[in-house]
C-alpha cells in the first residue's frame, strides 16, 4: 500500500512511512526518528485499530503540547469511538497536553 502511494502520488515534501500506532515500541522508534507533530490526522483509518485506547495514548506521545488531532470516522464505529474519547477524558486523562 505504501509503495502504491509513493508511485501514484509522489511529492517532494511527502514521505510515506508505516507506523503501528497501537504498538508502544513502534511509536517510540518513530518518535525518536521523526520527533513530535503539530497535527495528527486520521482519514478513514482509526476505526480499524483494534486497541483504540492505546492508539490515543500513543497519539498524545507524538504530539507537540496543545496541538490538533483530527479524525474522520466511519459511521459503523462512530458511536464506539466517541464513547472511547468521552471515557478517556472523563477518567481525568488528558487526550492532548
Amino acid at each position: 500500500m505504501l509503495q502504491l502511494a509513493r508511485e501514484k502520488h509522489p511529492h517532494p515534501k511527502v514521505e510515506y512511512k508505516r507506523l503501528d500506532i497501537a504498538n508502544d515500541k513502534d511509536v517510540a522508534r518513530f518518535s525518536a526518528e521523526e520527533g513530535c507533530f503539530e497535527i495528527v490526522y486520521s482519514f478513514a483509518a482509526f476505526h480499524w485499530i483494534p486497541d483504540q485506547h492505546q492508539a490515543i495514548r500513543n497519539i498524545e506521545k507524538l504530539m507537540v503540547p496543545a496541538e490538533n488531532v483530527s479524525f474522520r470516522l466511519e459511521e459503523v464505529r462512530l458511536c464506539s469511538t466517541f464513547s472511547l474519547l468521552w471515557w478517556h477524558l472523563r477518567a481525568g486523562q488528558s487526550m492532548l497536553r
